[in-house]
């Protein structure tokens, strides 16, 4: 089963790869609109902060009766979470260069002085 995928995966790079020295890669980007391309970008963004929320305990998917639930936000990681998303925040609103990746280290800094 895993040479299956592997060679999957290969036979996908190998397309993607004509695709692009062929220019089809370009004409297809050039004809998506840019509002559906950036809200792409959005949903993106928004599926990997509800995946991570969920890891950190600060949201609860599958509850019974309702979509999600908010976990214990006391808890160490759902503190160091939110203080990393919170510094990044800020340094995104204020257009401060490097602030993911501040949010990144602030997030890692919490987590290891609480342990």
């Amino acid at each position: 089963m895993e040479n299956s995928f592997g060679s999957r995966v290969f036979g996908e790079g190998v397309l993607f790869l004509i695709v692009s020295v062929l220019g089809i890669r370009a004409i297809i980007a050039r004809a998506i609109p840019s509002f559906l391309s950036a809200s792409w970008s959005v949903a993106i963004v928004m599926f990997l902060m509800s995946v991570g929320f969920s890891v950190a305990g600060i949201s609860l998917p599958n509850v019974r009766g309702a979509p999600l639930r908010v976990g214990n936000l006391y808890s160490s990681q759902c503190v160091a979470v939110l203080a990393g998303c919170i510094v990044a925040l800020a340094m995104l609103i204020r257009h401060i260069l490097g602030a993911v990746l501040a949010g990144i280290a602030t997030t890692m800094i919490v987590a290891v002085v609480m342990g």
